[in-house]
C-alpha cells in the first residue's frame, strides 16, 4: 500500500497534537492508551478521516501547493 507524503505527515501531525508531549519525549502511557493510539493510527491509515480532519488536511495541501508554485516545483525544505 503506498501513501501520499501529506497523508502521512498530517497523520503523525495530527497525532502528535493528541497524544504526545513535546517537552516529554518519553511519556508513559497505560494499555489503553496505547490500544487507543494504535487504533487511531489504523483508522488514519485506512483513510478514516473526520469533516474536522479532511478540512485540516485540505488546507494544508493547498499550503503545500502554494510553497511548491512560488519554488518552481521544488520543495525547499529538500533543496540545498
Amino acid at each position: 500500500m503506498r501513501f501520499n507524503i501529506n497523508v502521512i505527515i498530517f497523520v503523525i501531525q495530527s497525532i502528535k497534537e493528541e497524544f504526545m508531549v513535546q517537552s516529554n519525549r518519553n511519556i508513559r502511557m497505560s494499555r489503553d492508551e496505547v490500544a487507543h493510539f494504535h487504533k487511531e493510527m489504523e483508522r488514519r491509515m485506512r483513510g478514516d478521516f473526520t469533516v474536522a480532519e479532511n478540512k485540516r488536511m485540505t488546507a494544508r495541501r493547498e499550503v503545500y501547493k502554494v510553497i511548491m508554485e512560488r519554488n518552481g516545483g521544488r520543495n525547499p525544505l529538500f533543496c540545498e
